[in-house]
């Protein structure tokens, strides 16, 4: 995955993605799919504990799907995505320099599918980044694995969970939580987990709170 600030150029960046950039990463062997997405809204970390709404942070990403991870590697890949965090491309005939904020290479460890899935297009996702203090990653797999996927999986409009642990770059851990619209995270049963106070939330979480070092939930749409 790739995240690139636009800055006020998203419309020239697809372009460019569509023309140039995703038809040599699809042309890859192991390569099997490229989809697009821009953020909609972004929560961080909140003093005390929880988390606050903020306006989107600048972001626009590409999901590679690969046959196997040691694609990544290759120079093939690597050449197609660019090797380095700046990307520049000629726009309007003058060259502009978009920063590559973030390029993480990850396998999944994890996959939970509802079966709505399967008769819902996917229209949004919601991508919950994780960094947990090193001696606390069993209780951080326990937590997401018992409580956290399931709460959510449980809620209207969530179509599909997957886990990931990076293999290259950061954060450590990551969610896909594929949904059917960006509204699904204003349901009253997804809303009656977001706002609970601490104490209210399951056993595992309330002990693995205290011993995260980041987590960042950024929701996204699809990009036709």
């Amino acid at each position: 995955m790739i995240a690139i600030d636009p800055g006020d150029d998203l419309a020239a960046l697809r372009q460019w993605c569509a023309t140039v950039r995703t038809p040599a990463v699809l042309a890859v062997p192991g390569v099997s799919s490229a989809t697009e997405w821009e953020v909609v809204v972004s929560f961080r970390n909140r003093e005390g504990g929880g988390k606050i709404a903020g306006p989107p942070y600048p972001g626009y990403i590409v999901r590679y799907e690969l046959e196997d991870i040691a694609v990544a590697h290759t120079d093939a890949f690597l050449d197609a995505v660019g090797r380095g965090f700046g990307l520049e491309i000629e726009v309007n005939g003058a060259p502009v320099v978009f920063d590559q904020f973030m390029r993480v290479t990850a396998v999944q460890i994890r996959d939970h599918v509802n079966p709505e899935a399967a008769t819902t297009p996917v229209g949004g996702m919601l991508v919950v980044s994780h960094s947990p203090e090193r001696e606390y990653i069993d209780l951080y797999n326990d937590w997401m694995d018992e409580e956290h996927v399931d709460e959510l999986m449980s809620c209207p409009g969530y179509l599909r969970t997957r886990r990931f642990k990076a293999v290259d770059g950061i954060p450590n851990f990551f969610a896909m939580y594929e949904i059917d619209s960006p509204d699904a995270l204003n349901s009253p049963r997804m809303l009656s987990f977001s706002t609970r106070r601490d104490d209210q939330k399951p056993p595992l979480h309330q002990k693995i709170a205290k011993h995260m070092v980041e987590s960042i939930c950024d929701v996204y749409q699809l990009l036709a």
